[in-house]
């Protein structure tokens, strides 16, 4: 069974799921599909008020060993994949402001020269009538 590695904005956690093929490859494709499968998880996972939702990976750690590269069990390893992905999820953010930004400047430009081409066919306007 592939494992679906997945992170949560909301709590700063990183879940990795055992998930079926089609599941995975749905996934992959399908953000919303990912996020569903993940509340999932999470809403079948007992706990009580103040004890924190522990992640898939930890349970998975504790219960099992698997030579999946992208399962690790140490702790450094754990904090090292979340830094990962953390570090992924900044710069996804970035990228998303970055290219935003440029929609916008490309859309002040677009704006002015429609200005100054109106302000050009006024004037053409103008001399073709005297």
């Amino acid at each position: 069974m592939p494992a679906l590695t997945l992170y949560d904005d909301r709590s700063g956690n990183t879940y990795i799921l055992e998930v079926s093929e089609e599941e995975f490859t749905k996934a992959n494709k399908d953000m919303l599909f990912a996020t569903r499968l993940l509340q999932k998880k999470l809403a079948s996972q007992p706990q009580t008020v103040n004890e924190p939702v522990q992640t898939v990976h930890e349970l998975e750690a504790s219960t099992s060993s698997c030579d999946d590269n992208n399962i690790h069990t140490s702790t450094d390893n754990k904090t090292q994949q979340l830094s990962d992905v953390e570090e992924k999820g900044k710069r996804r953010s970035a990228l998303e402001k970055m290219f935003e930004e440029n929609t916008n400047i490309r859309k002040k430009m677009h704006e002015e020269a429609m200005a100054r081409q109106d302000k050009l066919l006024d004037i053409l306007s103008k001399v073709l009538q005297k």
